[in-house]
């Protein structure tokens, strides 16, 4: 994407235009849009509050259908069409978003999905019978659906929303977030990573009482489709009357692999139980795939309490049912490697926050994946089993706390807690503006909200490029440049004509990191030094005759034409006053909020 900046020559002083939030009287909704199932919450003065969907359940299955008239079917419905017409459901949509086609994490995965994916012009698209369907469209659907549940409950139509989202997303990923919630008429007012809302809540259930700690939890997530390890530090002081409390992210690790990985191990092993009872391929069979995968799901959730399982579906195919069992230590076994996986992100973090003693840490986990019980074997293995906890709701708990952090960070809004959120990947910064030498311009756990200026020497037209550093790290379908601003505008004068003493234009480029984690350039400025010399002294007859021009009250009365020069000399110190030397290679100023 490329956007143009018109530079804007500071001489005469700056301008600032200010603009405040204010959530007022209108209303809003947090939706955790998960990989199997959605959560959605609305606020009840300042409490979040659960929306129940129309089986008056407290998640929704992520699904969209299109029945054979062409009506939308959402949640319960769309599951029932799925166990018929696999290929007329979509599921988990909002992995799609932001990917170029063909992904590589997409691909790998690709048999978990019996809907139609094709290729949209370099994006993946859906296609139900003749109609394509964008991912951006697939979950404005889904968060309208969304919509309209909570305007049931509170009998108010929402108009903005916060999200909670992996903390891995990329900037294509993140504005994909915000177009779709635009097309379902939402504002986006934060992208709230899950640990992040899960520190939220865990401040507001466990420390709220607290007025003075410094202590470190790691918030381990097995979610659906990935598993993250979040090092909060709560940082809860009482220096005069009020108690400070800071919630800082100092690092966020994971690794693209859930709870669907295990069921797509213990899928497989019925798959090939189901072909020795039935002796034939039923691999290629969508309607016998979809209820093996519901029955190795309702397999794994029994074998976290029991040490083995039975299988029974009924006419499973030709009217023949299947039966069949399986052991912990076999679902173990076939699984040997995801668990490794799994537990990679608690060593990242370790790695990336060397300096934190791991004998002072609690673990607090959260996510439905996390009720296996190797997984908890590993934990307290690493970790002694008092400081793994569970305290709070581990579905919820995540939403509630995004739900709070939105409630409280727009603009005029009085809050009890301070969140300070991460940027979890480095982001460069090159420019074809002469002598600039590619940087760092983001480095990993920068703060949200945060402004940077840049600046460089100044060209005709200079073209800004931001991108990831960790090329490496990201899939096929993402690419590593964010975006290009073209640098343009600049006064019609020779930039390159100057005399001995003068030094170059120099140009100011002011990037932001907003409250959702998109990055943007959002002003450019160009900096001119000019040499003044100074005005002679004025002859002995000058003054005389300055003098006779005095009024009767003894004030001089001024020609007209020389108030522009005094205003013209005023403004010149003025802006001599405010300029900085300007580097003649890239430099950052960081702005941080307090």
């Amino acid at each position: 994407k490329m956007s143009s900046l018109h530079v804007c020559l500071v001489l005469l002083g700056c301008y600032f235009i200010v603009g405040t939030y204010s959530l007022g009287a209108s209303s809003i909704i947090g939706i955790d849009y998960g990989t199997d199932t959605m959560k959605v919450m609305t606020l009840r003065g300042n409490a979040p509050e659960i929306v129940l969907n129309d089986q008056s359940g407290r998640k929704t299955d992520t699904l969209i259908g299109f029945d054979v008239s062409g009506e939308r079917v959402f949640g319960a419905r769309a599951a029932q069409l799925k166990a018929k017409f696999p290929h007329r459901v979509i599921s988990s949509a909002h992995q799609f978003l932001g990917k170029r086609f063909p992904d590589s994490s997409i691909e790998n995965s690709r048999h978990l999905f019996p809907f139609s994916l094709v290729d949209n012009n370099g994006t993946y698209a859906f296609q139900i019978d003749e109609d394509i369907y964008t991912p951006e469209e697939i979950v404005a659907m889904t968060i309208e659906y969304a919509t309209n549940m909570a305007y049931a409950t509170t009998n108010s139509r929402p108009t903005d929303c916060t999200i909670v989202v992996p903390p891995y997303i990329t900037q294509l990923e993140r504005q994909a977030y915000v177009n779709a919630a635009k097309i379902a008429n939402l504002n986006v007012i934060s992208l709230v990573h899950e640990g992040s809302g899960a520190a939220v809540q865990y401040l507001r259930s466990r420390l709220l009482g607290v007025e003075d700690t410094d202590q470190y939890t790691i918030f381990f997530n097995v979610g659906a489709g990935h598993t993250s390890a979040t090092l909060t530090r709560f940082l809860i002081q009482k220096p005069e009357k009020r108690v400070s409390r800071k919630i800082i992210t100092n690092t966020t690790a994971w690794e693209e692999v859930g709870g669907r990985d295990f069921d797509h191990k213990l899928t497989e092993f019925l798959l090939q139980k189901a072909e020795e009872q039935f002796q034939r391929d039923l691999s290629g069979n969508g309607r016998v795939m979809q209820r093996l995968n519901k029955a190795a799901r309702k397999a794994k959730e029994v074998l976290s309490a029991n040490k083995e399982a039975y299988v029974h579906i009924e006419s499973l195919t030709n009217d023949e049912d299947f039966s069949t069992k399986v052991s912990r230590v076999e679902f173990e076994e076939m699984c040997s490697d995801l668990f490794e996986r799994v537990m990679a992100p608690i060593h990242r973090v370790f790695e990336q926050a060397s300096m934190v003693d791991r004998d002072i840490i609690d673990v607090e986990v959260i996510g439905g994946g996390s009720r296996v019980v190797k997984i908890n074997e590993y934990l307290n293995d690493i970790f002694t089993a008092e400081r793994v906890g569970r305290h709070m709701n581990g579905d919820e708990s995540s939403l509630s706390g995004a739900m709070l952090y939105a409630a409280t960070s727009s603009a005029g809004k009085k809050s009890s807690f301070i969140v300070k959120d991460t940027y979890n990947r480095a982001v460069g910064l090159t420019c074809d503006a002469p002598d600039f030498e590619p940087y760092t311009l983001i480095k990993p756990e920068s703060r949200y909200n945060a402004k940077k200026n840049v600046n460089f020497s100044a060209n005709d037209t200079s073209t800004c490029h931001f991108y990831y550093e960790d090329k490496d790290a990201l899939s096929s379908g993402i690419p590593a440049e964010i975006n290009s601003y073209e640098i343009s505008g600049f006064p019609d004068f020779d930039l390159l004509t100057l005399a001995e003493d003068e030094q170059p234009p120099a140009v100011r480029v002011r990037c932001e990191i907003d409250n959702r984690g998109i990055i943007d350039c959002t002003e450019a400025n160009l900096r001119v030094s000019i040499v003044v010399e100074p005005e002679p002294e004025p002859e002995p007859e000058e003054v005389e005759a300055a003098e006779a021009t005095e009024g009767e009250n003894g004030e001089p009365v001024e020609p007209v034409e020389s108030q522009g020069t005094e205003q013209a000399e005023e403004n010149e110190n003025e802006e001599e006053n405010s300029q900085e030397p300007e580097p003649t290679e890239a430099t950052e100023n960081v702005e941080e909020p307090a």
